[in-house]
């Protein structure tokens, strides 16, 4: 076993998470993570293994196809509006009059082998298995995530797909760079289909890819909304993708900087020490303002609510939001993190009170996380959002055990955290990561023996 993670206050991983001094004696680094989705001959074993009530559907690996060919227009138009409503909107980087004129040419010539068949299969196969969001049902973890024949259907689109990616990627083409875009980590492992060993690569800053004053798309006759309408959807999704680029830039500006603070830091001495921490957390509330005089002046197709309680009535202004909090949490984080390990112990008061305002923001945001975060809504974004609410999960248990006053880890957290492991075994049945993350918080539910393997579960009101 490799020794664990050094310590970085920056670091919001769930791995560095359980290093700090109250998760420490646990030992849980000790079990090694899987990927974070499954596959293979694992399927039958984890499917056997979901709770029927609480659990997302999980297949076996070779099953019969549902229906016949995957040529048959009328199904692939149907597909690709559901690709342009829920993926599109949120990605909107391809043309999509190549992906009609392609639908042409497949029914008249059959699927080729090149690009734009190619980059048709994947929009047909993430049109099938993404779902509709609908705000009031997020938190509704009776039914299954998919049904049987829809995640077959659009694993066979899939798979077609996967087959021609190989020879696309052998020429260089934007159709080319979409194709592998919509098919590695940034969409398609989001939504449950894994292509193995696939590289990210972002195409995010095309020159050719630039938004158009007027939609860039239009649907066959009889198909779609009104005119007015797609340019409002265009333009909406425009602004939301533009704006999604400008945080992960931001997101990268922020780790830089605390990056470089990090090296700096070199165990300062006590004349230093005041300084460098106040330097900081003055950084840290400074770039929280900032955010937050950003997000008030969004334009009004993508105007938010800023607070952390419930849900956005669309899904864009909710992946923004869901952006904005988890930015404002990366912010907050590092005051927590030097509270719990002791950094600011013998400094003045007053640098403690201004530390203990940010880590309170962390954990308010780390309920909201636990309690409203994980959702049953399958979007590009699921499975990556399992880890931030799990690394929130965490930083509450870590406070908790931690005794330390000041801080408020307060009652209500404890229902959150329920609802949290339903959400967890429910992601279970294709997730392994969500399945260790939910089999470590019931660990931490006991106390820790010496050899770091608890016996014996105790209730959340016994930390």
């Amino acid at each position: 076993m490799t020794s664990p993670p050094a310590r970085s206050w920056w670091s919001s991983s769930v791995e560095s998470t359980l290093t700090w001094p109250s998760l420490r004696p646990y030992h849980l680094l000790e079990t090694s993570l899987t990927s974070v989705i499954d596959g293979g001959d694992d399927f039958e074993a984890v499917r056997l293994c979901a709770d029927p009530h609480y659990a997302s559907v999980h297949l076996p690996a070779h099953l019969p196809l549902p229906r016949g060919g995957i040529d048959d227009r009328a199904e692939m138009t149907q597909l690709l509006e559901k690709f342009i409503k829920y993926i599109h909107a949120k990605q909107p980087l391809v043309d999509l009059g190549v992906l009609y004129q392609q639908i042409s040419i497949v029914e008249e010539e059959g699927l080729g082998w090149d690009a734009p068949t190619c980059l048709l299969l994947m929009a047909c196969a993430l049109g099938c298995i993404c779902t509709p969001y609908d705000h009031s049902k997020l938190e509704e973890y009776s039914m299954p995530s998919i049904h049987t024949e829809q995640y077959l259907r659009s694993r066979e689109y899939f798979d077609a797909g996967l087959k021609r990616l190989g020879f696309v990627m052998g020429h260089a083409s934007i159709v080319g760079a979409q194709c592998f875009f919509l098919a590695a980590g940034e969409v398609a492992s989001e939504l449950g289909l894994e292509i193995a060993n696939a590289q990210l690569i972002q195409y995010e800053n095309m020159p050719s890819l630039l938004p158009d004053l007027e939609p860039s798309w239009s649907s066959p006759s009889g198909i779609g909304a009104s005119s007015d309408s797609s340019a409002a959807q265009h333009e909406q999704s425009w602004m939301y993708y533009l704006t999604d680029i400008s945080l992960r830039k931001l997101e990268i500006r922020i780790e830089s900087f605390f990056a470089t603070q990090q090296a700096e830091q070199h165990q300062p001495v006590n004349a230093d020490r005041e300084s460098f921490y106040r330097d900081i957390l003055n950084t840290l509330a400074d770039l929280d303002n900032q955010i937050m005089l950003h997000f008030v002046n969004l334009p009004d197709p993508i105007t938010i609510e800023t607070d952390e309680s419930g849900h956005s009535p669309d899904d864009l202004r909710e992946y923004l939001r869901l952006r904005l909090i988890i930015i404002r949490h990366t912010l907050s984080r590092p005051a927590l993190h030097f509270i719990l390990h002791g950094d600011l112990d013998g400094l003045p008061m007053s640098l403690r009170a201004q530390a203990n305002e940010l880590a309170n923001r962390a954990l308010r945001i780390d309920r909201y996380l636990v309690t409203h975060g994980l959702t049953t809504h399958r979007h590009p974004g699921t499975w990556l959002g399992i880890r931030y609410c799990a690394c929130a999960a965490l930083e509450i248990i870590a406070t908790a055990k931690s005794g330390i006053l000041g801080l408020d880890c307060l009652p209500v957290w404890e229902l959150g955290m329920q609802k949290f492991k339903v959400a967890l075994t429910y992601w279970g049945a294709e997730s392994a990561d969500a399945r260790i993350y939910l089999e470590w918080i019931v660990r931490l539910e006991s106390p820790p023996l010496e050899t770091g393997h608890e016996t014996g579960v105790l209730a959340m009101d016994d930390i």
